[in-house]
C-alpha cells in the first residue's frame, strides 16, 4: 500500500530499491510518450504535427527492447547492478576488420577476471570489471523482458486505436487518415511530396469538399 512504512521497505530493501531504480529508468526512457502528449495538446497548428508525432511512436513500439539502445538508462543501471556470473550471455561489437556484433557467455570467473567464449570456442580474456560489464547482453536478462513487458503495453493500445481494433468511440483510423493528409499545409512537409493525387484525396474530406472551386 502507499503508506510510509511501505515507501520506506522499498527504499531500504536492496530488491526493492533495484526494481525502484528500474521502473524510473524506464520512465525517462519512454518520456516521448508523455512529451508527445504535451506537444500535441491544443486546437491550432498542432494538428499538422499529429501524424508524423504518432508515426514516430509507433516505429519506436515496433522496435522497443531489441537492442539495448532503445532503453539507454534501463541498460545502463542493468550493467551495473546485476551479478557478473558464469553463463551470462555477452554482446560486443567490434570495429574493423570485424564490423560486426559478436555473441557469447561467460564460461570462467575467477577473482576479478572473466573468460568470455563465443560459438567458434574462440575465448576473450577480461580483467576490468568496468569492461566485463559493457559486454553483459541485458536483453537477454529477465528484468529486461519484464520492463519491456511493461511499456509494450502503450504502444500495443495505440496501434490498436490506430487500426480500429477497439470500441467503435476509441477508433481513430480515420482521423490518422485524414491527419495524414492534412500535411499538405505544412510547408516544410509539403515540399516535392505533394501531388496531384495527393490533392484530390484532400479535395474528398468532408471539411474540404465544400469548399467552391
Amino acid at each position: 500500500g502507499s503508506t510510509t512504512k511501505a515507501l520506506h521497505t522499498v527504499i531500504t530493501t536492496k530488491k526493492e530499491t533495484l526494481q525502484l531504480e528500474l521502473e524510473l529508468a524506464l520512465a525517462l526512457d519512454v518520456e516521448v510518450l508523455c512529451s508527445t502528449t504535451y506537444k500535441l495538446e491544443g486546437d491550432g497548428l498542432e494538428i499538422l504535427l499529429v501524424h508524423d508525432s504518432l508515426e514516430e511512436l509507433r516505429e519506436l513500439g515496433r522496435r522497443m527492447g531489441k537492442e539495448a539502445s532503445d532503453l539507454p538508462n534501463v541498460s545502463a543501471i542493468l550493467r551495473a547492478k546485476t551479478p557478473i556470473h558464469v553463463g551470462l550471455a555477452t554482446r560486443e561489437y567490434y570495429e574493423a576488420p570485424h564490423h560486426k556484433w559478436f555473441a557469447g557467455k561467460i564460461s570462467s570467473a575467477s577473482n576479478g577476471s572473466w573468460t568470455i567464449q563465443y560459438p567458434d570456442n574462440s575465448t576473450l580474456h577480461v580483467t576490468d570489471e568496468e569492461e566485463m560489464r559493457r559486454a553483459i547482453d541485458v536483453t537477454l536478462l529477465p528484468e529486461w523482458a519484464t520492463l519491456v513487458g511493461h511499456i509494450t503495453g502503450a504502444f500495443n493500445y495505440l496501434e490498436n486505436r490506430l487500426n480500429d481494433q477497439c470500441a467503435a468511440p476509441y477508433a481513430c483510423r480515420e482521423q490518422h487518415r485524414v491527419t495524414g493528409l492534412l500535411r499538405v499545409f505544412n510547408p516544410s512537409f509539403a515540399h516535392n511530396r505533394v501531388d496531384a493525387l495527393w490533392v484530390d484525396k484532400l479535395g474528398e474530406l468532408p471539411c474540404i469538399a465544400h469548399i467552391p472551386n
